[in-house]
């Protein structure tokens, strides 16, 4: 993992779930926090390598490979934690994605690993409530329920709003709450 310059106030950790690092008003914004606490700590690494110190944490939504390094992050760095009011329930339960994987019956096994079941951690902010910036967010859901990009300047952080080559040869049909949200906020955007 490396950090990549795109403007002088914006960067990205290079990863399979790539990491934004914004700065704004003197802040630093980081966007996701990988599967794992393992994950967490290379982020960790990367930042501290790169004399960076985030103020907050971002979370395009509650998947695991986005939220599973949270925790072990916000305490790290005493991070604030912004999310949508939709994927709060979600980051703060992550029981609730087994259930809901398993259409609200008790989840099987395959359901209790890191891929479907980050740690818990608390949401400081949603992002109705976090204004004064110089981005915007982004209502994307439709890959889950309250998915949120982040607009600054002329670049667009759209999460799982595009799938690669490879992801869709893996998976096949990658994952949609709902399909037809997807496609209008897309175009909205």
């Amino acid at each position: 993992m490396e950090l990549k310059k795109v403007t002088d106030d914006i960067f990205y950790i290079e990863d399979p779930t790539n990491i934004p690092t914004i700065i704004s008003n003197n802040e630093i914004f980081i966007i996701d926090a990988g599967i794992d606490k393992d994950k967490g700590k290379k982020i960790r690494k990367v930042l501290e390598s790169n004399s960076l110190k985030p103020h907050y944490l971002i979370l395009s939504h509650h998947h695991a490979d986005h939220t599973g390094g949270a925790k072990y992050l916000k305490d790290y760095f005493g991070l604030k934690t912004i999310s949508s009011k939709e994927e709060k329930v979600f980051i703060e339960n992550p029981m609730l994605e087994p259930i809901y994987l398993s259409e609200g019956a008790a989840p099987m096994n395959e359901f209790l690993g890191k891929w479907t079941m980050a740690e818990e951690v608390s949401v400081d902010f949603t992002a109705d409530d976090f204004n004064g910036r110089d981005f915007e967010f982004l209502d994307l859901k439709g890959h889950s329920l309250g998915m949120l990009g982040m607009r600054k300047d002329r670049f667009i952080f759209a999460s799982d709003s595009f799938f690669s080559k490879e992801i869709v040869d893996k998976h096949i049909v990658p994952y949609f709450h709902n399909f037809d949200d997807f496609v209008f906020h897309l175009e909205e955007t």
